[in-house]
């Protein structure tokens, strides 16, 4: 290899700069794999946030990446490597054998809406038998990719990047914020319409005036609960 760098084993000579970034994500989950247990991690369109924020335009996909020289794909790569390597390492237990992080961020949501708004709770789990698995999987498996356009995600994820074990814990205040958002609209409908409405929100075109209201509402639902997690249990249990 002489003196080449990882990133230059992954890029040929005549690369298109497209592929060549796709090399370099490449070679970052590879150095996460080397040292961790995570096999198939979450998909990480997260690292679109970083090439969203250096290029610096407001519609990335139309960047033309071939003005974006070396030493900038090189700026970017580390801080792709960064960002995906804090991501994982507060979900190391989601993608692992029967996903014990992911079925305790579910219970800790279900918990969560139980008591905030039992009546909310009452009427998906107990009056239309909805269980918070058959729509809140998914938002904690895909981090919400799935509801939220990638601005949105761009704009949650940056959070959650500044927060102690955001994707583990500050994710499902926001999965809460998101349900108890449509609260009063879900309590007026009926089994097969509240599963419908559950897994395909009206939240696919939100845009920023939308989004900071509902991380307000988690970081007030965290303030309460964060410290004081035997306030959730003890009300379940009731």
């Amino acid at each position: 290899m002489g003196n080449s760098t990882p990133s230059e084993w992954l890029r040929p000579r005549n690369q298109r700069p497209y592929d060549a970034i796709l090399g370099r994500l490449s070679f970052g989950f590879y150095r996460y794999a080397a040292r961790s247990a995570i096999r198939n991690p979450v998909r990480c369109e997260s690292l679109c946030c970083v090439f969203h924020a250096f290029v610096g335009v407001d519609e990335p996909q139309t960047c033309d990446l071939s003005k974006v020289s070396d030493e900038n794909l090189q700026i970017v790569e580390a801080d792709s490597y960064w960002c995906l390597t804090k991501l994982l390492d507060d979900i190391q237990d989601h993608y692992t054998f029967a996903q014990p992080g992911l079925q305790r961020m579910v219970q800790r949501m279900e918990e969560l809406v139980h008591r905030c708004d039992a009546e909310l709770f009452g009427h998906i789990v107990e009056r239309e038998n909805v269980q918070f698995v058959q729509f809140a999987f998914r938002w904690m498996n895909c981090l919400l990719m799935r509801e939220l356009p990638l601005d949105g995600i761009v704009r949650i994820w940056d959070t959650y990047l500044c927060e102690d074990s955001g994707f583990e814990s500050f994710h499902v205040y926001v999965c809460a914020a998101i349900l108890m958002t449509f609260g009063e609209t879900l309590k007026t409908l009926e089994f097969q319409d509240l599963v419908l409405f559950l897994q395909s929100l009206p939240t696919k075109d939100w845009v920023e005036n939308e989004i900071d209201p509902l991380l307000s509402r988690a970081f007030i639902l965290q303030t309460y609960f964060a410290d004081a997690p035997s306030h959730l249990s003890s009300q379940v249990a009731q």
